[in-house]
Parts: C-alpha cells; sequence; structure tokens
C-alpha cells in the first residue's frame, strides 16, 4: 500500500509541476515584451525564471523514477529529457 501511495503521490507532483512550471513560463513570455523597466519587474522575472527551472528540474527528476515500472518507459522518459536537457542548451 505505501509503495502505491508513493506511486499516486509523485504523478500528481509532476501534474502539478508541469502545471504551475508552464504558468511561470507564460508570465516569463509576457513579462518579457512589456515595456516595463523598473527594479520590481526585474525581480519578479529573476524569481519566475528560477521558479519555472525548479519546476522543470522537478519533472525531469520525476520521468526518471519510470524505471520502476517498466524498462520502456524508463528509457523513454530519459531520452525526452536528455533531449529536452539539449534544446535548453541550445536556446541558452
Amino acid at each position: 500500500m505505501e509503495n502505491e501511495f508513493i506511486k499516486t503521490l509523485a504523478s500528481q507532483t509532476i501534474l502539478i509541476s508541469t502545471l504551475l512550471g508552464g504558468f511561470s513560463i507564460a508570465i516569463i513570455a509576457n513579462l518579457l515584451i512589456s515595456d516595463l523597466n523598473t527594479r520590481l519587474l526585474k525581480i519578479i522575472m529573476i524569481l519566475a525564471t528560477l521558479v519555472a527551472g525548479f519546476f522543470l528540474v522537478n519533472v525531469f527528476a520525476m520521468s526518471l523514477a519510470d524505471w520502476s515500472k517498466s524498462k520502456k518507459l524508463g528509457k523513454f522518459t530519459t531520452a525526452i529529457g536528455f533531449l529536452t536537457l539539449i534544446l535548453i542548451l541550445i536556446v541558452i
């Protein structure tokens, strides 16, 4: 029972992290096109970027947990995670 609870909790955490990461990225996009250039805007931009990064790291770490379900699923999620990392590094 405890193992099943942990798997359910992990899947819910992935869902919440994905949604909140998406909202953070949407906020960043809106702030980038804003004409304002205040100190508060810069602080919000820095914090939103950090939060989006933390949520993405959380999603990537939880995808690695799929190895416990099956090897195929673990390989697939790890490959997608590395592809995402490579694409992020290319954009930077």
